[in-house]
């Protein structure tokens, strides 16, 4: 048994004996003394420790998975592995093929032997450029930057376009001119005195025929029995207003019978149906509601809860 064992039991004693000797004092409303929870409570002691082997180093179990860099980039060294083909040793020959290889082994015969193949010429040929010699329009300067012609005179270009020099009249408000009231009128009277004047002494141009009589007259259309009336002219009488009157409406609302948009409607009796009890059917009892009034389901109480219920029936048990 190590010393710190041989404390620790030392110490329990004495406090089991401080615990029993408060138990004998003598308390007013206690029947005992509570018992500290903490006795023999060896949670704080019990702490996990790592086994240990004979050297005193604490046992570990064997190291984990481990992986190195990931590899990157797009030489050999960076592929799961080598890229394979699934044609190698395949002895499968596209014909096409096979008949081009036959085609160049003959061709390369030929050209061994002294005698060619027959060669059928070229197609047709085509000029390139006009059957006659171009000739320039102009001499092209030879510098890069030659202005001048044969004789050593300067080149000048075109003018550009010139403007003449703005006006100073433009940009200012024009005036203010007098408009008589009457100046249509005036205009009117010198038409009409040019126009007499040129006239001089000849007349306005007069038709012969203007006459507001018909075509024919109205004893050969209708006769001398039939002729139409006269038509009387009806006096016009101007309708004087009554000053001091009480105003009255040009029309007025309508009201009453004439008011109805429609003729009003003829009157249409609404006697009283006559009612006749009907007889109960012998032998059938007639319908009668359980109660005359509207009942009202009150709110339960909180003790009605089903878990309430089966909690209180769990403590009647127990």
């Amino acid at each position: 048994m190590s010393d710190k064992e041989a404390t620790l039991k030392e110490i329990s004693k004495k406090a089991i004996a401080d615990t029993e000797k408060l138990a004998t004092v003598q308390r007013f409303g206690l029947f005992s003394s509570p018992v500290p929870l903490g006795l023999g409570d060896n949670s704080y002691d019990n702490k996990p420790r790592p086994a240990r082997n004979e050297q005193g180093k604490p046992i570990t179990s064997p190291s984990n998975m481990k992986v190195t860099a990931p590899q990157s980039g797009k030489i050999k060294s960076s592929y799961f592995s080598q890229l394979g083909f699934t044609t190698i040793g395949d002895k499968y020959i596209d014909p096409e093929r096979k008949i081009r290889i036959q085609e160049l082994e003959d061709n390369k015969k030929y050209a061994s032997d002294d005698k060619k193949n027959f060669v059928p010429p070229s197609g047709y040929k085509e000029l390139v450029g006009g059957v006659y010699p171009h000739e320039p329009d102009y001499e092209i300067p030879k510098g890069p930057n030659n202005h001048k012609d044969g004789d050593g005179r300067v080149k000048i270009g075109p003018k550009n376009v010139t403007t003449n020099p703005a006006s100073k009249n433009l940009g200012h408000f024009p005036k203010h001119e007098k408009d008589e009231y009457n100046r249509y009128r005036q205009f009117e009277r010198e038409r009409i005195f040019n126009e007499q004047k040129m006239l001089k002494d000849k007349q306005p141009f007069k038709s012969t025929i203007y006459t507001t009589d018909n075509f024919s007259t109205d004893k050969l259309v209708f006769g001398e029995t039939n002729l139409p009336k006269p038509t009387q002219v009806k006096e016009f009488k101007p309708n004087i207003m009554k000053h001091e009157a009480p105003f009255k409406p040009s029309n007025p609302t309508k009201s009453g019978e004439t008011g109805c948009l429609s003729k009003y409607p003829e009157y249409k009796g609404d006697p009283l149906k006559p009612t006749q009890r009907k007889d109960f059917v012998k032998g059938k009892d007639p319908f009668k509601p359980n109660h005359l009034m509207e009942m009202v389901r009150p709110t339960p109480s909180i003790s009605c809860f089903p878990h309430n219920l089966k909690r209180e029936l769990n403590n009647r048990m127990f």
